[in-house]
C-alpha cells in the first residue's frame, strides 16, 4: 500500500545513488540504507512485511548498523506498536506490533493532520521542510527527537545511535543540502572505519611481534602466528636488560617536557 512515491524521486537525481524496490529479503543484500516510504494502510502492511521475511531482514540490517529510515507510514512501522481505536485501517480497537526499532507508539486519530511544516534536524543541524498528511499521533515517552517543528512539536524520532530514524515529513529529501548530507553520511562512516583500522594495525603488529619468540618485527610475517611470553620474561627478569631504569627515565623526560611545554605556552599566552 505504498503512497507518496515522490518522496524518493529526489534521490534518483544523485549520481552516486541507485534506488531499488525490495520485494524479498534477498533484495536487501548489500544495501547502504533502507527507506520505508509512506503507506495507505500500515495495519495491513505490517503482516505482509512479516510474512515475506522483510521485517526480520530490516531488523537484522539495523542491528548491523545499516541506516534505516521511515517516512510517515514507514515511521509508524519502525515503532513499537500502532493502535487503531477508531477502526480507520481495520477493526476498531486494533493493535499491531511494529518492528520495534524506535521507542515510540502511534495512535491513529480521527482527525487528519494536513499541514506544511519546517523544522530542525538535530544530527545535521539543518533546516528541513516538507508536509504532513497523517492520522497518526506519537505516543509514549523516552524517545529522542531528531526533527522538531518551529512550534516545538516532535515530527521525527531517532534511535540512540542515530542509525534508525523516522519522520512524518513528506518531501524531506527535496532539500538539496539535507539530501546530500544523508547520502554522504554513509561514506563518512566508511572513512571512519578505514581510519580506525589504519590506526590500530601498527599496534596489533607490534603486539604480535612482542609475543613472537623470535623477538623481531621482521620475524612476524603473520599476526599472532606464534605466541609466547619469553620476551616479556626476559624484559622483566634479565639483569642485562634494565627495563625499570629505562621506564623511569622515560617518565622523567616526559614529565619535564610536559611541564616545560605548558609553562612556555602560558608565557606566550600572556605575552
Amino acid at each position: 500500500h505504498i503512497s507518496n512515491f515522490t518522496d524518493l524521486d529526489p534521490l534518483r537525481l544523485e549520481p552516486d545513488v541507485r534506488l531499488q524496490v525490495a520485494r524479498e529479503p534477498a533484495d536487501l543484500d548489500g544495501v547502504d540504507a533502507v527507506i520505508i516510504p509512506g503507506s495507505k494502510n500500515v495495519m495491513a502492511d505490517l503482516p505482509a512485511l512479516a510474512g515475506r521475511g522483510l521485517g526480520a531482514r530490516i531488523v537484522a540490517l539495523a542491528a548491523a548498523g545499516t541506516p534505516v529510515v521511515g517516512i510517515c507510514g514507514g515511521f509508524q512501522i519502525l515503532g513499537r506498536e500502532i493502535r487503531d481505536p477508531h477502526g480507520l485501517e481495520g477493526p476498531p480497537g486494533g493493535v499491531a506490533s511494529g518492528l520495534g526499532l524506535l521507542p515510540v507508539a502511534n495512535v491513529l486519530e480521527r482527525e487528519k493532520t494536513l499541514t506544511r511544516a519546517r523544522g530542525r534536524h538535530a544530527a545535521s543541524g539543518l533546516t528541513v521542510r516538507g508536509y504532513e498528511i497523517h492520522h497518526g499521533r506519537l505516543s509514549g515517552e523516552g524517545w529522542e527527537p531528531c526533527i522538531e517543528r518551529a512550534d516545538g512539536e516532535t515530527v521525527g524520532v531517532a534511535s540512540p545511535d542515530g542509525a534508525v530514524w523516522g519522520t512524518y515529513l513528506h518531501g524531506i529529501f527535496d532539500d538539496d543540502e539535507f539530501r546530500r548530507w544523508f547520502v554522504d553520511k554513509g561514506w563518512r562512516h566508511i572513512v571512519a572505519w578505514v581510519a580506525i583500522i589504519f590506526a590500530l594495525f601498527p599496534l596489533l603488529y607490534i603486539a604480535s611481534a612482542s609475543l613472537n619468540p623470535i623477538g623481531t618485527l621482521t620475524g612476524s610475517n603473520q599476526l599472532f602466528s606464534s605466541i609466547s611470553l619469553v620476551n616479556y620474561e626476559r624484559l622483566f627478569n634479565d639483569p642485562s636488560v634494565p627495563y625499570a631504569n629505562w621506564y623511569v627515565n622515560s617518565l622523567i623526560i616526559a614529565t619535564v617536557t610536559s611541564v616545560a611545554t605548558v609553562f612556555l605556552c602560558a608565557l606566550g599566552a600572556y605575552a
